[in-house]
């Protein structure tokens, strides 16, 4: 079915749309419920012998991608004194490849290995645009689609994670990112404070490219953290949220306060639906782990990404104000992601029921067996085509000095 699609008006950039945020009482949707039946078949004998190769395959794909990093720490390691002689700018310049190297290498394992599809919608976002990016927290595999969007933008070597300070310590993967920029935090705001500023000086004095991700919920949500996070809405007079959990602001009032300065003039909304029933997915589990996505096929499921782009300008200054701002943006994340899920279940219901009437029928034996994927998406959201294609992971640096070099001349 054909989603429907709320156009622009005339001369209305989405940017400007974008930032309209009206309140939202999510305790008024109400989760429809669902009754598990089994719609597709169990696996075969053949598909249980193809999760053994896919398993295969992605002990050889995460050997790869160890040794790449492995080969990488070391080169970058070389090249650490470049920073502290000065030489800020190329140490980013040349440290871009090698993420935009792993990012790609993690994005292609992602889409085409494990066959797992990306359904964007929202604004048009422009290509090269530098953005702080905040998102809802779902996976592991968060962090890869984000990746996916940058890579679809040009901006797959220029995405850096503000992120837990314990994964700095990861042998290859955390040194990695600490090598490259990664900003790690130990939810102490007294030394973030100091850490966030610091980085922001770095990046506008090199006006850096970037993509900056936050998770402004500060965890991937879980049953018990949904339920701290009901605890805490309950006692601050807040609705409770059923799908996402209530963001945390310091990080984010001190990266706009930052970014307003700066060479970052947007700020990109994420809301990330993954599969809403366990019907949906293939091996029963609603979100993906890093080992679903090295070692298992999700050709049979997506995530629906959704993007708004506002002006960086125009959020609010005022902490009580900004407060207000996120939790709205978090509701809107909410009430998309439970109308996808009583949209997915209400297609699913319908389409027992016509299989129950017309179990017999010459109809029903000729028809094709539906994909889980035709059952849900994000509701009333404008679909975007942005197909996967590998881009020069440098090419964000190389804009970015074209435009320097024309306002020189």
């Amino acid at each position: 079915m054909n989603p429907k699609e709320k156009s622009n008006p005339k001369g209305s950039p989405p940017s400007e749309q974008s930032t309209e945020v009206q309140e939202v009482n999510v305790e008024n949707v109400e989760e429809t419920p669902f009754v598990h039946e089994p719609l597709f078949p169990t696996q075969t004998a053949s598909e249980k012998m193809d999760n053994v190769w896919y398993g295969v395959r992605g002990l050889a794909l995460w050997c790869i991608f160890l040794g790449i990093l492995a080969l990488i720490n070391i080169l970058q390691l070389c090249l650490l004194p470049l920073w502290y002689l000065g030489y800020k700018k190329y140490y980013m310049l040349i440290n871009t490849h090698f993420a935009g190297l792993v990012f790609t290498f993690l994005t292609f394992v992602l889409e085409y290995c494990a066959g797992l599809k990306l359904e964007f919608s929202g604004d048009k976002i422009p290509d090269y645009e530098s953005a702080l990016i905040i998102s809802n927290h779902v996976s592991a595999v968060d962090c890869i689609i984000l990746l996916a969007f940058s890579l679809r933008k040009g901006m797959i070597g220029s995405t850096v994670f503000l992120t837990k300070k314990a994964l700095r310590l990861f042998p290859l993967v955390g040194w990695a990112m600490w090598l490259y920029g990664f900003i790690f935090l130990q939810r102490e705001w007294g030394t973030d404070a100091s850490k966030l500023e610091a980085s922001f000086k770095t990046i506008k004095e090199l006006e850096q490219p970037l993509h900056l991700v936050t998770f402004l919920e500060g965890t991937r949500i879980t049953e018990e953290k949904l339920k701290q996070s009901t605890d805490f809405a309950t006692k601050r007079g807040l609705a409770p949220t059923k799908k996402v959990l209530l963001p945390r602001i310091k990080g984010l009032e001190s990266s706009l306060k930052a970014l307003r300065s700066s060479h970052v003039k947007y700020l990109y909304d994420v809301t990330l639906g993954y599969p809403p029933l366990d019907e949906l997915t293939l091996h029963n589990r609603k979100a993906f782990s890093i080992y679903d996505m090295f070692g298992r096929d999700l050709s049979a499921s997506k995530v629906c990404v959704n993007v708004k782009r506002i002006k960086i300008t125009t959020i609010p200054q005022n902490a009580e104000e900004l407060s207000k701002w996120a939790y709205d943006r978090f509701y809107r994340k909410d009430k998309l992601l439970v109308k996808m899920n009583n949209e997915a279940s209400a297609k699913l219901n319908k389409r027992r029921r016509e299989e129950e009437l017309l179990r017999d029928s010459d109809f029903m034996k000729n028809q094709a067996r539906p994909k889980p994927i035709q059952f849900y998406q994000l509701p009333g959201e404008t679909l975007q085509n942005e197909p996967y294609a590998i881009q020069w992971w440098g090419s964000a640096w190389d804009r970015k000095e074209e435009v320097s070099t024309k306002k020189k001349k």
